[in-house]
């Protein structure tokens, strides 16, 4: 498998839970501290704390902050509706260890009419066309569904193009073999089925790797371009969804719901959210 895939899986749901595939072995850049301090240069401020997870509903919110981009497919809606009607008549867990819990008939019509109302709204058909598109503070919701990612598929990977990008890495010998971030933000794809990056670059070129790991270097340390940016629903608690996947598809298949918003991914830049 040629790719990883990062990004965001599934709404209609509850958080987001990612789940990356383990792909071609690559060098990695050396690593650094980012700086704790919230980034007063974004409105909200960026980092700092852990950030409260915007609501399901919210996401219907055009006043901001930010806007919403949903990804969905065909069956999306079919899907999480389906899902929805399990959590009321059977329950879900939010893990193995605890009792099962049921959504109420109020909150199953409630949580039905929420995806119906995000379908509408659904304008993107691949996870990393609606990254693309996203900046600060904005949101991207993910419906029920496999993602194949066809436009980053098509990308070439390890392209001769990019070998410029590739930076010094923390075992010395090798030379320029490591992705760095100036790699990935100029070659999103090559490595990756959706890359997220959250800085532009910054001035200079990278340097080596530094005895002093505080602090992200400033050549990859540029202005916010997605600082804030939630991927995935927030908090709502029946069933949430994992993205599997390999370099042919992403799959948002059924998982243990989690009532809290679950931000990560293996392939994104400095994002300060």
């Amino acid at each position: 498998m040629r790719r990883v895939l990062a990004g965001a899986a599934l709404v209609g749901l509850a958080a987001l839970l990612v789940a990356a595939a383990a792909a071609m072995a690559h060098i990695e850049r050396p690593a650094y501290w980012p700086d704790p301090r919230a980034d007063s240069a974004v409105h909200p401020p960026a980092g700092g704390i852990v950030p409260h997870a915007r609501s399901l509903a919210s996401a219907l919110n055009t006043h901001g902050p930010g806007k919403t981009r949903v990804v969905c497919q065909a069956r999306s809606l079919k899907l999480a509706l389906a899902s929805i009607h399990r959590a009321h008549t059977r329950g879900f867990k939010l893990r193995p260890s605890v009792r099962r819990h049921k959504l109420s008939a109020r909150g199953a019509r409630r949580l039905a009419n929420i995806n119906r109302r995000l379908f509408a709204r659904c304008k993107f058909h691949q996870i990393q066309t609606a990254v693309f598109a996203s900046h600060k503070n904005d949101r991207i919701v993910v419906m029920p569904g496999v993602y194949t990612e066809p436009r980053s598929r098509r990308q070439p990977t390890h392209d001769p193009r990019c070998k410029k990008y590739l930076s010094d890495t923390d075992f010395g010998g090798g030379g320029a073999v490591g992705l760095s971030y100036r790699y990935q933000f100029h070659c999103p794809n090559d490595q990756s089925l959706v890359f997220v990056a959250g800085r532009a670059l910054g001035a200079g070129a990278p340097p080596p790797p530094q005895p002093n790991r505080n602090g992200i270097p400033k050549s990859d340390l540029g202005p916010c371009i997605r600082c804030n940016l939630q991927r995935g629903p927030g908090r709502s608690r029946p069933t949430s969804r994992s993205t599997r996947g390999t370099r042919r598809r992403a799959t948002a298949a059924p998982a243990a719901p989690a009532p809290r918003r679950t931000s990560a991914s293996a392939s994104t830049g400095p994002t300060d959210s």
